[in-house]
């Protein structure tokens, strides 16, 4: 009995305490698994760069999402991409005023009660090949994640028709120099002096969309919007209104009662400045009433 007792005992104690090994490393688990989300749930395999030989993308990113503290999230973020060798391209603070209370504390001050929002949009550019790393850099400032948009745009063809128009007008002036063309000679309407001209704008032009294309190639564009949670602000101001101002019942009575107590305290006064007239008539009216008692 005692036996089968103290294996009951031992089974019940392992029991136990496996049960908590077990709940204490699925916890363990469970946070593993929720910081990793937090550091990569803003990022995407859109954000990183391809080495598809042949393959030129333009990456850009758009989030909104709610911080903590707006103002202290922005310059983390403008830390973050200087430390990315990147730059903030633009960006737009404000408190947008979501609604105003005013309640009358007295018969001269109010209490003005302004609910507003902390809000922030960032335009920043970091190199294409750290856009990855930039974005889980500031999902570490996300509490929460309203959108998140990744874009890789594949402009390769752009590039080579670009290319091909420089190269096409570059072959063409060459064969306009060499036939001896002059410039008061006519193509139609055009003289082959307004022909190179036009050439040669064509030309610039392509060479200019590759260097704005290979400019966004190298570095992608990052646009954010920060928001936090709803702010009210208290503030007690002086009535300077000119409409007509209506205290309650218990403010009346109270001023009321001032009022009787003061006229009260002015009359006591006044008859204190009265107190040799006092003494007079009741002289007066002892001597008096002596005179007449005297008579009798």
């Amino acid at each position: 009995m005692q036996n089968h007792l103290r294996n009951f005992i031992a089974c019940s104690f392992a029991f136990v305490l496996f049960g908590c090994s077990s709940s204490g490393n699925k916890g363990e688990n469970v946070a593993v698994v929720a910081d990793t989300a937090s550091n990569n749930y803003t990022s995407s395999t859109a954000a990183v760069e391809n080495k598809t030989e042949g393959r030129k993308f333009i990456r850009t990113a758009d989030l909104k999402f709610r911080v903590k503290d707006v103002i202290q999230s922005t310059y983390t973020i403008e830390a973050i991409t200087a430390n990315m060798h990147g730059f903030v391209t633009h960006t737009k603070l404000s408190s947008d005023i979501e609604n105003t209370d005013r309640t009358e504390m007295s018969s001269d001050s109010s209490l003005i009660s302004t609910t507003y929002r902390v809000t922030n949009s960032i335009s920043i550019r970091v190199p294409n090949t750290l856009l990855d790393s930039t974005l889980k850099e500031i999902a570490k400032q996300v509490v929460f994640l309203d959108y998140r948009t990744i874009d890789a745009e594949d402009v390769q063809l752009q590039l080579l028709a670009n290319q091909l128009i420089e190269k096409r007008n570059t072959h063409f002036q060459k064969r306009v120099t060499d036939s001896g063309a002059h410039a008061d000679k006519k193509e139609g309407n055009l003289s082959a002096e307004e022909i190179l001209l036009m050439t040669q704008e064509q030309k610039d032009n392509a060479q200019i969309d590759n260097l704005k294309l290979n400019d966004k190639i190298n570095y992608s564009n990052i646009s954010l919007y920060l928001y936090q949670n709803q702010t009210v602000q208290h503030e007690m101001v002086s009535n300077n209104r000119t409409d007509t101002f209506e205290p309650g019942f218990f403010f009346k009575l109270w001023e009321s009662l001032k009022i009787g107590w003061h006229s009260f305290t002015s009359f006591v006064l006044s008859l204190t400045k009265m107190w040799v007239f006092v003494l007079v008539a009741v002289a007066m009216y002892f001597g008096w009433k002596a005179f007449w008692a005297n008579k009798k």
